[in-house]
């Protein structure tokens, strides 16, 4: 590839890059959105059901959150 087709594919690599960014990030925001979300819900849900295990999820060095589709 010459000089000037290797500047033209990095100059177009650039411009794709900076108008897809923004979309990305909108998408990857909305994901966290419902995962946070999913998160509140399924431990409010479990605290209702079980209470005790509050102090245990409180005191644990992490934990993580599923939700089960049945």
């Amino acid at each position: 590839m010459s000089s000037r087709g290797l500047i033209l594919f990095l100059a177009a690599l650039a411009i794709t890059m900076t108008c897809l960014t923004p979309v990305a990030l909108a998408k990857a925001n909305e994901r966290r959105v419902k995962i946070r979300e999913m998160h509140a819900t399924v431990l409010a849900d479990l605290y209702k059901e079980k209470p005790e295990v509050k102090a245990r999820i409180k005191k644990a060095a992490g934990y993580a959150v599923f939700q089960t589709w049945a």
